[in-house]
């Protein structure tokens, strides 16, 4: 992965998790619930190209 691919990544991530926050403050809970799904989706794609990295040396 490279630098910038990594920086859009965690753009991603971090909007996610900043929905995510907003969601909860307001009370919706399908709001909630949506935003927590593509939080965790997000965390495991990075997670899981962070590990395919490691593997091959990049």
């Amino acid at each position: 992965m490279t630098k910038r691919e990594k920086e859009v990544l965690e753009s991603w991530n971090r909007q996610a998790r900043e929905r995510y926050v907003d969601a909860l403050e307001s009370g919706d809970a399908a709001l909630v619930e949506e935003w927590r799904s593509k939080f965790v989706v997000l965390t495991n794609l990075s997670r899981a190209l962070e590990n395919a990295n490691s593997e091959v040396g990049a």
